[in-house]
């Protein structure tokens, strides 16, 4: 399995490795700290799961949401955020 971790911080990326490095099989993480860098990476190497943050610089995660699904790939979709607001 490959996971795509999109997320602007080192350390939660770093930290969602460990974490799922523990429950799954995972062939391969792919890392990817922008929006820009995340869309190349899900182009180049059609991850199994991309884990998402909403807000990464170069447009956010919504805006990569939307251009994964406009591609329709057989991705699975993680959305998080560090942000406190309940919206």
């Amino acid at each position: 399995m490959k996971i795509l971790i999109a997320d602007d911080s080192f350390l939660i990326r770093e930290r969602l490795k460990e974490l799922l490095s523990d429950i799954l099989k995972i062939e391969d993480f792919i890392e990817a700290e922008n929006s820009v860098e995340t869309i190349k990476l899900i182009s180049e190497t059609i991850p199994d799961i991309v884990i998402l943050d909403i807000r990464m610089p170069g447009g956010g995660g919504l805006e990569v949401l939307k251009k994964i699904n406009k591609k329709s790939l057989p991705i699975k979709i993680i959305v998080f955020t560090n942000y406190p607001y309940p919206q």
